[in-house]
């Protein structure tokens, strides 16, 4: 566990051996090998391959430990389909877990979720709950991110007035930083 950290935050040209070392322990249920590797396959859950359905249920159980990495990669894996079928409700789910512990990125996801209507329905007020959780950059980029989304119909059908709402959060973000 210890050698894996090291390779993975001081010799960056070894990251692939990092990681296998780190999987090897999250097989083997060495929790803080879970969490690190949770932490460090966020952003990109695929790198996990064809394994990643063995991966996404370690994630879960430990995310149902409370780890709040463990809970945002199971909601990404959930919300992209990797090692298993695209699902954003459930993944909102482990999101709520992470957004428990004050995770920005659960924030993001689920003021993104509830304002554009991937969770099933279209909820303003919970987004913006989420919204104003996040710290006011973190809240800047999701607004914007909800404006760009809404404007283009990324998540179904284009939502002009929606997009105009959360143009006016994002001009009121910014005016309070």
């Amino acid at each position: 566990y210890m050698k894996a950290v090291h390779i993975l935050h001081c010799e960056t040209d070894r990251e692939a051996e990092g990681l296998a070392i780190l999987k090897e322990g999250a097989r083997a249920g060495f929790r803080p090998s879970i969490r690190v590797l949770a932490a460090r396959v966020v952003g990109d859950p695929s790198v996990l391959g064809e394994e990643a359905g063995l991966y996404l249920k370690i994630f879960m159980r430990e995310a149902g430990a409370g780890s709040a990495s463990a809970a945002n990669v199971t909601g990404t894996m959930l919300d992209r389909g990797i090692g298993t079928k695209v699902d954003p409700v459930r993944a909102a789910n482990f999101y709520r877990i992470g957004a428990a512990s004050g995770s920005q990125r659960a924030f993001a996801w689920l003021a993104y979720g509830f304002a554009t209507g991937r969770l099933g329905r279209v909820d303003r007020s919970a987004a913006q709950r989420f919204v104003a959780r996040m710290e006011r950059e973190g809240g800047a980029r999701a607004a914007r991110d909800i404006v760009v989304a809404l404007e283009l119909g990324r998540e179904g059908k284009r939502d002009e007035a929606g997009a105009r709402f959360w143009a006016a959060v994002l001009r009121n973000l910014d005016k309070d930083g």
